[in-house]
């Protein structure tokens, strides 16, 4: 099954006022690119380095997307995290 066949059954499975984050972690920008397109909103990462690397790989795709942070956030990343 596909990332996007995998998010659209889970999206249907669960109630529409659920926010679904799909977590981004480790994944490839084509993989990013087909589940954003299949129409997830909010996605996670534990990096705020990777990110950053996202956004510049996906370009205005990105920009379809609210991304969280998931996990811990170190001190040191909380002003690249909220920039």
């Amino acid at each position: 099954m596909s990332i996007a066949e995998n998010y659209k059954k889970i999206r249907k499975e669960i109630p529409g006022h659920v926010t679904l984050v799909v977590a981004a972690k480790q994944r490839t920008k084509e993989e990013l690119e087909e589940v954003i397109d299949a129409g997830a909103t909010d996605l996670g990462e534990n990096y705020v380095q990777e990110v950053q690397e996202m956004h510049e790989q996906l370009g205005e795709i990105a920009k379809k997307a609210k991304w969280h942070m998931i996990g811990n956030l170190q001190t040191n990343k909380i002003n690249k995290a909220s920039g």
